[in-house]
Formats: C-alpha cells, sequence, structure tokens
C-alpha cells in the first residue's frame, strides 16, 4: 500500500513556492486547531512565503487577541491559479466551489471531521455513513473520500494519518507547538491541586469527583491565557478524559508548565506515538477497577510529584522539539523536498 500511496501523491504534489497561500480559519474563535493555524501563517510569512489567515464566516474580523504575538496578515482567500488554500477539516464542503487554486484539507483533528465527537453512537453513525457515500451529492456536510483524494492532505496527527490512509487519503504530517512561555516556575511550588476542562470528558471528571471528594478539584474555564499559566505553573495535575480529536494542546501546555497528566484512552490520547505518556497515566474509564486507579495515580503525584513528572522527561522533551520539527515539516512542505528524501518519510501508510 505505501508504494501505491506515495505514487497518487506524487502526482498532485507540486513542490514549489506559491504565489499566495491562504489558510482558512473561524473568525473570532480561539481553540487548538486555530492557532496552530496562525502559526502556519507565522512561520511562513518568517521564511519568506506570502502567506494570509482568511477569516469565515466574518472575513474583516481582527486577529484574536491571544494570537497577536503571531505574525500573521490578514486576507480573503484568491481562488486563482497558483495559490494554494489551505481547509480545516471541518469544513471540506467548502472544496467544492474552488476551481483554480490548489487546494489542502489540514486534518487538526479526525473525529471532529464527522460531527460531535462526544455523542459516540452518532459519530460511528457518521463514519460507517461515510464510507458509504460516493457523491457530493450524498454528503453535502463533508467532502466525500474520493473528493478528499483529489486535494493534498496535512494531518496532525498519527491517528488521523492512520485513519485516513486505511482509505487511500495520502497525508503529509504538518503537527503544530506550544508556546515557549508555558514554563515551570522557579521555585517549584506546587499545590495538591486536580485540573480539568469541564469541555472535555466532563461526565467522567464529574464521576471522579464523586469517587474521592476530598480531592480538590479546579475547572480551566472563563480564565484568560495569563491565569491558565498560573495555575498549571502551581498546581500538580491535569487530567483529560475528553475525545482528544487531535493532539491536544492543554495537556502539552500542562507538561511544560510542570504538572502531570492524566488521560484516557479515546482518540489521540489512546495512540501511543501522539501522546507517549509513561504507564499508569492513560486509563481506560470502562475498566472496572478505573476509579481506584485514578487514585493510586493521584496519590503518587501528589506523594512525590518531581520523582512522577519526571517520568514524562521523554514526552516534555519531544514537545520541546515541535517547534523545529514543525518548522521542518514547513520546509519539506512548501519549498525544497524531493521524493526520495526525508520528505518522503510525511507520507503516512500503514
Amino acid at each position: 500500500m505505501l508504494a501505491s500511496i506515495q505514487r497518487a501523491f506524487r502526482r498532485r504534489w507540486r513542490f514549489r513556492r506559491y504565489r499566495a497561500i491562504f489558510a482558512l480559519a473561524p473568525s473570532n474563535f480561539t481553540s487548538g486547531g486555530p492557532e496552530a493555524t496562525h502559526q502556519l501563517v507565522h512561520v511562513l510569512r518568517e521564511r519568506g512565503h506570502n502567506a494570509h489567515l482568511s477569516y469565515f464566516p466574518d472575513p474583516t474580523s481582527s486577529v484574536p487577541r491571544p494570537y497577536l504575538g503571531y505574525h500573521t496578515a490578514v486576507h480573503q482567500a484568491i481562488d486563482e491559479p497558483g495559490n494554494l488554500i489551505i481547509i480545516p477539516e471541518v469544513w471540506t464542503h467548502m472544496i467544492r466551489p474552488i476551481h483554480h487554486a490548489q487546494i489542502a484539507v489540514w486534518w487538526l483533528s479526525l473525529d471532529n471531521f464527522f460531527g460531535d465527537p462526544n455523542d459516540g453512537a452518532a459519530l460511528a453513525q457518521s463514519k460507517l455513513d461515510q464510507d458509504e457515500r460516493r457523491s457530493p451529492e450524498t454528503s453535502v456536510a463533508r467532502a466525500t473520500w474520493d473528493e478528499l483524494r483529489r486535494v493534498l492532505n496535512f494531518s496532525q496527527s498519527d491517528y488521523a494519518s492512520r485513519y485516513l490512509a486505511l482509505r487511500n487519503v495520502p497525508t503529509a504530517r504538518l503537527d503544530d507547538f506550544i508556546n515557549s512561555a508555558f514554563e515551570p516556575p522557579a521555585d517549584g511550588s506546587r499545590e495538591n491541586v486536580i485540573l480539568f476542562n469541564p469541555l472535555k470528558g466532563l461526565p467522567t471528571s464529574e464521576r471522579l469527583m464523586k469517587a474521592w471528594p476530598d480531592y480538590r478539584w479546579l475547572p480551566i474555564s472563563g480564565m484568560s491565557r495569563d491565569d491558565v499559566m498560573t495555575v498549571l505553573s502551581t498546581s500538580k495535575l491535569y487530567v483529560d478524559f475528553g475525545t482528544h480529536p487531535g493532539r491536544d494542546r492543554l495537556t502539552r501546555e500542562a507538561l511544560l508548565s510542570g504538572a502531570c497528566i492524566i488521560v484516557g484512552n479515546r482518540g489521540t490520547a489512546g495512540n501511543s506515538r501522539d501522546v507517549p505518556v509513561p504507564h499508569g497515566f492513560r486509563l481506560n474509564e470502562a475498566d472496572p477497577n478505573f476509579e481506584e486507579a485514578f487514585k493510586a495515580t493521584v496519590d503518587g503525584i501528589f506523594d512525590d510529584h518531581r520523582r512522577q513528572l519526571a517520568r514524562f522527561d521523554d514526552f516534555i522533551a519531544e514537545i520541546r522539539r515541535q517547534r523545529l520539527e514543525f518548522e521542518h515539516q514547513v520546509s519539506m512542505i512548501f519549498e525544497k523536498p524531493r521524493w526520495g528524501s526525508p520528505a518522503t518519510r510525511n507520507i503516512h501508510s500503514v
């Protein structure tokens, strides 16, 4: 399968500088995916590319405040030969009216492509329906696999790359990186606090709160970016039992800030390449001993945080390398790759 996928990818790819690059992002919205899009434009412009953010549905919106530190420019996408328009996976239907520019779909998540990843039954049905759809008329909200095979595809996670490869949709890896502002404090003092995001895996978090009410739980909600940095750098643990449709940003920010993490096994959290946590820090909420296993891990962190955090050293080192790796991926994709060079390794198969 690898050879056939590489041949298909080679026929469509043109490794050259584009006249202009437009990366679509939701207007007036902040989350992991949009930040990655701002990072891409930032790095492209640093390297001399004529790259722009294109906001939708409001093309006149300004850059959100948390992203003002990135070197960006805003311009409505122009559908002309020589241009590249990059579309997030949640808007793949938008490839249809583009007739002249090269198109790339950036899979910043996988499950979000199908709908709400929190609705397990609906998500499973959407995945089955997607495999059955053969024409745009039967797939209004999402591009068909055949349509996606005719455009470029970038993938932010091994989880997405493997799923797409099984459907003969070749991808080049284009990840993201974590802002270096997330660093542990010099004094290292921390509290026995469990941080969680109410938007991610709340039913499981509430289940654990009920089982272990003596722990101090703090929701990361309604906080400024500075507030988030503060709680991550002064707490011992962050937990996320959400769907992890892409490589989660907050879990990596927590680790860089010196907090341990515990995750579930859904989405990228269940993929050891995307989320290489040590044994005991990835828990299956369907396990009959789930609550007890969680308590044992939390108590170990609270009793000796420094030693437990040291078990994440390899993962933390990988997170620190992600900026350089992202720049390398940008170079391989947009500038000077040659087949048979390391760029070939960006093409994922199974």
